[in-house]
Protein backbone atom coordinates (compact mmCIF):
# COMPACT_ATOMS: atom_id res chain seq x y z
CA UNK A 1 0.00 0.00 0.00
CA UNK A 2 1.73 3.13 -0.94
CA UNK A 3 2.48 5.71 1.95
CA UNK A 4 0.25 8.59 2.23
CA UNK A 5 1.32 11.94 3.37
CA UNK A 6 -0.53 14.95 4.60
CA UNK A 7 1.50 17.93 6.71
CA UNK A 8 0.89 21.39 7.39
CA UNK A 9 4.12 23.88 6.98
CA UNK A 10 5.12 27.60 6.98
CA UNK A 11 4.08 29.12 3.61
CA UNK A 12 7.82 30.00 3.42
CA UNK A 13 8.85 26.10 3.02
CA UNK A 14 8.17 26.52 -0.53
CA UNK A 15 10.40 29.73 -1.20
CA UNK A 16 12.77 30.30 1.33
CA UNK A 17 16.67 29.21 0.62
CA UNK A 18 19.15 27.00 2.67
CA UNK A 19 17.77 24.01 5.11
CA UNK A 20 13.90 25.06 2.77
CA UNK A 21 15.77 24.21 -0.12
CA UNK A 22 17.35 21.07 0.84
CA UNK A 23 13.58 20.14 2.31
CA UNK A 24 12.03 20.65 -0.97
CA UNK A 25 14.69 18.73 -2.58
CA UNK A 26 13.72 15.93 -0.85
CA UNK A 27 10.13 16.37 -1.24
CA UNK A 28 10.61 16.20 -5.09
CA UNK A 29 13.19 13.26 -5.18
CA UNK A 30 10.79 10.92 -2.54
CA UNK A 31 7.20 12.25 -3.26
CA UNK A 32 4.83 12.70 -5.72
CA UNK A 33 3.37 15.86 -4.71
CA UNK A 34 -0.62 15.59 -5.18
CA UNK A 35 -2.16 18.29 -3.92
CA UNK A 36 -1.31 21.84 -2.06
CA UNK A 37 -3.99 24.13 -0.46
CA UNK A 38 -2.16 27.45 0.94
CA UNK A 39 -4.42 28.99 3.97
CA UNK A 40 -3.67 32.78 4.99
CA UNK A 41 -3.58 34.18 8.49
CA UNK A 42 -6.88 33.54 9.13
CA UNK A 43 -6.77 29.87 9.36
CA UNK A 44 -5.11 28.94 12.96
CA UNK A 45 -5.65 31.73 15.24
CA UNK A 46 -2.63 31.56 17.41
CA UNK A 47 0.02 32.22 14.65
CA UNK A 48 -1.36 34.63 12.23
CA UNK A 49 0.70 32.70 9.68
CA UNK A 50 0.46 31.99 6.19
CA UNK A 51 0.66 28.10 6.09
CA UNK A 52 0.48 25.31 3.34
CA UNK A 53 -0.69 22.08 3.56
CA UNK A 54 1.31 19.24 1.45
CA UNK A 55 -0.57 16.05 0.29
CA UNK A 56 2.14 13.71 -0.83
CA UNK A 57 2.43 9.73 -1.55
CA UNK A 58 5.42 8.03 -1.17
CA UNK A 59 7.80 7.01 -4.08
CA UNK A 60 10.18 4.37 -3.98
CA UNK A 61 13.47 5.10 -3.36
CA UNK A 62 15.27 3.75 -6.50
CA UNK A 63 13.16 6.30 -8.48
CA UNK A 64 15.80 9.26 -7.61
CA UNK A 65 18.72 6.92 -7.95
CA UNK A 66 17.58 5.56 -11.18
CA UNK A 67 16.87 8.77 -12.87
CA UNK A 68 19.33 10.73 -11.60
CA UNK A 69 22.14 7.77 -12.81
CA UNK A 70 20.52 7.76 -16.34
CA UNK A 71 20.93 11.57 -16.58
CA UNK A 72 24.71 11.44 -15.66
CA UNK A 73 24.68 8.39 -18.46
CA UNK A 74 22.91 10.48 -20.87
CA UNK A 75 25.03 13.81 -20.38
CA UNK A 76 28.10 11.84 -20.92
CA UNK A 77 27.06 9.69 -23.90
CA UNK A 78 24.55 12.35 -25.14
CA UNK A 79 22.22 9.26 -26.53
CA UNK A 80 18.75 11.21 -25.30
CA UNK A 81 17.02 7.73 -24.52
CA UNK A 82 13.31 7.33 -22.37
CA UNK A 83 14.25 7.65 -18.28
CA UNK A 84 11.19 7.13 -16.26
CA UNK A 85 9.09 6.53 -19.08
CA UNK A 86 9.62 9.69 -20.52
CA UNK A 87 10.44 9.81 -24.60
CA UNK A 88 13.59 12.38 -25.37
CA UNK A 89 13.83 13.95 -21.91
CA UNK A 90 16.47 16.11 -23.09
CA UNK A 91 14.43 17.42 -26.02
CA UNK A 92 11.99 18.25 -23.91
CA UNK A 93 13.83 20.08 -21.25
CA UNK A 94 15.41 22.03 -24.02
CA UNK A 95 11.93 22.94 -25.23
CA UNK A 96 10.86 23.89 -21.68
CA UNK A 97 13.65 25.55 -20.70
CA UNK A 98 15.85 26.97 -23.51
CA UNK A 99 12.92 28.30 -25.87
CA UNK A 100 14.74 28.41 -29.16
CA UNK A 101 17.79 26.43 -28.77
CA UNK A 102 17.61 22.75 -30.95
CA UNK A 103 19.09 19.71 -29.83
CA UNK A 104 22.19 20.11 -31.75
CA UNK A 105 22.40 23.71 -30.26
CA UNK A 106 22.34 22.55 -26.70
CA UNK A 107 25.06 19.45 -27.42
CA UNK A 108 27.70 22.19 -28.14
CA UNK A 109 26.91 23.59 -24.75
CA UNK A 110 27.53 19.73 -23.75
CA UNK A 111 30.51 19.33 -25.59
CA UNK A 112 31.76 22.49 -23.99
CA UNK A 113 31.92 24.26 -27.70
CA UNK A 114 29.20 26.17 -26.93
CA UNK A 115 27.75 27.42 -31.08
CA UNK A 116 26.49 31.41 -31.68
CA UNK A 117 22.86 30.38 -30.46
CA UNK A 118 24.55 28.97 -27.11
CA UNK A 119 26.67 31.93 -26.76
CA UNK A 120 23.71 34.74 -27.37
CA UNK A 121 20.99 33.39 -25.13
CA UNK A 122 20.57 35.05 -21.92
CA UNK A 123 20.38 31.71 -19.71
CA UNK A 124 24.09 31.39 -21.11
CA UNK A 125 24.97 34.29 -20.36
CA UNK A 126 23.67 34.59 -17.36
CA UNK A 127 25.76 31.37 -16.39
CA UNK A 128 29.24 33.05 -17.47
CA UNK A 129 28.75 36.04 -15.59
CA UNK A 130 27.76 34.64 -12.59
CA UNK A 131 28.90 31.18 -11.83
CA UNK A 132 31.96 31.02 -9.39
CA UNK A 133 34.74 29.71 -10.70
CA UNK A 134 38.71 29.71 -9.85
CA UNK A 135 39.27 28.83 -13.81
CA UNK A 136 37.63 28.18 -17.10
CA UNK A 137 37.59 24.57 -16.52
CA UNK A 138 35.71 25.27 -13.14
CA UNK A 139 33.26 26.82 -14.62
CA UNK A 140 32.21 24.64 -17.50
CA UNK A 141 32.55 21.91 -14.64
CA UNK A 142 30.23 24.14 -12.63
CA UNK A 143 27.76 24.87 -15.69
CA UNK A 144 27.17 21.28 -16.71
CA UNK A 145 26.56 20.46 -13.20
CA UNK A 146 23.62 23.09 -13.03
CA UNK A 147 22.17 21.89 -16.30
CA UNK A 148 22.58 17.97 -14.71
CA UNK A 149 20.41 18.76 -11.70
CA UNK A 150 18.09 20.73 -13.67
CA UNK A 151 17.34 17.92 -15.90
CA UNK A 152 17.18 15.23 -12.94
CA UNK A 153 14.14 17.59 -11.31
CA UNK A 154 12.58 18.31 -14.66
CA UNK A 155 12.41 14.35 -15.41
CA UNK A 156 11.06 14.21 -11.78
CA UNK A 157 8.25 16.27 -12.32
CA UNK A 158 7.36 16.69 -15.44
CA UNK A 159 4.60 13.85 -14.99
CA UNK A 160 3.09 15.04 -11.92
CA UNK A 161 0.00 17.10 -11.86
CA UNK A 162 -1.24 18.37 -8.39
CA UNK A 163 -4.40 20.65 -7.42
CA UNK A 164 -3.57 23.61 -6.09
CA UNK A 165 -5.97 25.21 -3.65
CA UNK A 166 -5.63 28.82 -2.21
CA UNK A 167 -8.32 30.24 -0.05
CA UNK A 168 -8.06 33.78 -0.59
CA UNK A 169 -7.33 36.67 1.89
CA UNK A 170 -9.73 38.15 4.59
CA UNK A 171 -13.61 37.94 3.79
CA UNK A 172 -12.88 35.73 1.20
CA UNK A 173 -10.86 33.20 3.39
CA UNK A 174 -13.23 33.59 5.72
CA UNK A 175 -15.90 32.95 3.31
CA UNK A 176 -14.34 29.54 2.15
CA UNK A 177 -12.71 28.25 5.30
CA UNK A 178 -16.47 28.87 6.84
CA UNK A 179 -15.52 30.08 10.12
CA UNK A 180 -14.00 32.92 12.18
CA UNK A 181 -12.23 33.17 15.17
CA UNK A 182 -13.09 36.12 17.93
CA UNK A 183 -11.37 37.66 20.92
CA UNK A 184 -14.64 38.87 22.38
CA UNK A 185 -15.05 38.17 25.84
CA UNK A 186 -17.39 35.81 26.09
CA UNK A 187 -17.11 34.61 22.66
CA UNK A 188 -13.45 33.88 21.79
CA UNK A 189 -12.62 31.05 19.67
CA UNK A 190 -13.83 29.49 16.34
CA UNK A 191 -17.45 30.28 15.08
CA UNK A 192 -19.28 29.42 12.05
CA UNK A 193 -19.63 32.62 9.51
CA UNK A 194 -23.34 32.51 9.71
CA UNK A 195 -25.63 32.13 13.35
CA UNK A 196 -27.60 28.62 13.58
CA UNK A 197 -25.33 27.48 11.35
CA UNK A 198 -22.55 24.81 11.84
CA UNK A 199 -18.61 25.24 10.30
CA UNK A 200 -19.43 21.56 8.41
CA UNK A 201 -22.70 23.41 7.10
CA UNK A 202 -20.34 26.80 5.99
CA UNK A 203 -17.14 25.55 4.80
CA UNK A 204 -16.02 25.32 1.21
CA UNK A 205 -12.39 22.89 2.43
CA UNK A 206 -14.55 19.23 3.35
CA UNK A 207 -18.05 17.82 3.53
CA UNK A 208 -18.52 16.06 7.13
CA UNK A 209 -20.41 13.44 5.62
CA UNK A 210 -18.60 12.29 1.76
CA UNK A 211 -15.77 12.33 -0.08
CA UNK A 212 -17.28 12.81 -3.24
CA UNK A 213 -19.34 16.45 -3.22
CA UNK A 214 -18.07 18.77 -5.89
CA UNK A 215 -18.57 21.46 -4.15
CA UNK A 216 -16.01 21.08 -1.29
CA UNK A 217 -12.25 21.18 -1.87
CA UNK A 218 -11.14 17.69 -0.46
CA UNK A 219 -13.19 16.00 -3.31
CA UNK A 220 -10.38 17.06 -5.65
CA UNK A 221 -7.57 16.16 -3.07
CA UNK A 222 -9.20 12.48 -2.53
CA UNK A 223 -9.71 12.50 -6.29
CA UNK A 224 -5.71 13.39 -6.57
CA UNK A 225 -5.35 10.54 -4.30
CA UNK A 226 -6.70 8.23 -6.57
CA UNK A 227 -5.27 9.39 -9.77
CA UNK A 228 -7.97 11.46 -10.95
CA UNK A 229 -7.27 15.20 -12.08
CA UNK A 230 -10.37 15.46 -14.47
CA UNK A 231 -13.00 16.37 -12.43
CA UNK A 232 -14.05 19.18 -13.71
CA UNK A 233 -13.90 21.95 -10.80
CA UNK A 234 -17.32 23.17 -9.75
CA UNK A 235 -18.49 26.82 -10.83
CA UNK A 236 -18.49 27.97 -6.52
CA UNK A 237 -14.64 27.00 -6.08
CA UNK A 238 -13.11 27.69 -9.70
CA UNK A 239 -11.48 30.75 -8.03
CA UNK A 240 -9.95 28.69 -5.00
CA UNK A 241 -9.48 25.32 -7.48
CA UNK A 242 -7.10 24.80 -10.24
CA UNK A 243 -4.78 21.73 -11.82
CA UNK A 244 -1.57 22.18 -12.33
CA UNK A 245 1.41 20.67 -13.76
CA UNK A 246 4.07 20.82 -11.06
CA UNK A 247 6.88 21.09 -13.51
CA UNK A 248 5.14 24.66 -14.27
CA UNK A 249 5.59 25.54 -11.21
CA UNK A 250 9.52 25.23 -10.78
CA UNK A 251 11.88 27.85 -12.34
CA UNK A 252 14.47 26.48 -14.38
CA UNK A 253 16.03 29.15 -16.14
CA UNK A 254 18.26 30.81 -13.43
CA UNK A 255 21.35 30.31 -12.25
CA UNK A 256 20.67 30.01 -8.05
CA UNK A 257 18.35 26.98 -9.27
CA UNK A 258 16.49 26.63 -5.84
CA UNK A 259 13.59 24.88 -6.65
CA UNK A 260 11.26 27.33 -5.18
CA UNK A 261 7.27 26.67 -6.05
CA UNK A 262 5.62 29.56 -7.82
CA UNK A 263 1.76 29.43 -7.61
CA UNK A 264 0.81 31.07 -10.91
CA UNK A 265 -2.51 30.06 -11.09
CA UNK A 266 -3.11 28.68 -14.50
CA UNK A 267 -6.47 27.51 -15.70
CA UNK A 268 -6.31 23.98 -16.61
Amino acid sequence: MAELLGVILPSSILSNTGIYTQTREIILKYFDVLAITEMGSNTFMATGTNTVTLFLKRRNNADAFNIEEAVKKLFTNLQDVTINGIENPLQKYIAHVWDNISFDDYKTLLQKSPNDNIKNHEIYQEYYKKVKAKNEQEKWTNILALEQEKLFYFILTLKQKLVLIKTGEKNKEKAFLGYEFSNRRGSEGIHAIQRSKTIDDCTQLYDANTFENPERASTYIYNAFKGNFDLEINVKLKNNITYQNLVDMLTFDRVDFEKTFHFRLKKK
